[in-house]
């Protein structure tokens, strides 16, 4: 079963939301959803159900979908993935390290698609290597940057779109609109909200 729940990202400028960011949550231990024959049939059908759920409930913002950059190869595949919003690849995974020019392809294969790919959890460890795989923009954790002023002044010399994550307080929200960031995502703008369709997917069903 998967549970999907969705969340506003909001420009902090104008005051509105301009996309929306869905996640998929299975209804067991990660461990026992990705035990199966065939792990591919798996991700095709859940993507499937996702969009499928998403389509009947979103509005008219764009929004993005998590994958790993594990699954990340397969999806950039399938003949629907093709939407208005784009990707979040959730996390650098450095067991992916040697596969990097597979995973600048299925980027490629993403962007030609006409979908923004966003580097999602990014650190100051690994920020140079999402920039050579070629990204359209970035996803990092207000702590991330409080604690860290040359990661945050790194990020902004990409020229590219940032977005802070986990903004909970007002002081937080004028935090970084003092730091000249637009994008934004946390409890303060909305918390995630249960999409009202809970999708019947089992990961027994991928065989």
């Amino acid at each position: 079963m998967l549970e999907i729940v969705s969340q506003p990202i909001v420009n902090i400028i104008a005051g509105q939301k301009v996309m929306e960011e869905y996640l998929s949550r299975p209804g067991c231990a990660i461990k026992d959803y990705f035990t199966m024959k065939d792990r591919n049939t798996l991700i095709r059908r859940e993507m499937h159900a996702i969009l499928q759920s998403i389509e009947e409930s979103a509005g008219d913002s764009p929004y993005n979908i998590n994958v790993t950059l594990y699954t990340l190869p397969f999806i950039s595949k399938l003949p629907f993935i093709n939407w208005r919003g784009g990707i979040e690849i959730v996390e650098w995974e450095n067991s992916i390290s040697p596969y990097f020019k597979q995973t600048r392809m299925a980027i490629r294969d993403l962007q030609s698609r006409g979908l923004m790919v966003w580097a999602d959890d990014v650190t100051a460890g690994d920020l140079s290597m999402w920039l050579r795989v070629g990204t359209n923009g970035f996803k990092v954790e207000l702590q991330e940057i409080q604690n860290n002023p040359e990661f945050l002044k790194a990020l902004q010399n990409t020229k590219k779109p940032i977005i802070v994550e986990r903004i909970e307080t007002e002081s937080e929200h004028q935090w970084i609109k003092q730091k000249g960031i637009t994008l934004a995502q946390g409890y303060y703008y909305g918390r995630p909200e249960k999409l009202g369709k809970v999708v019947q997917f089992q990961a027994a069903d991928a065989y």
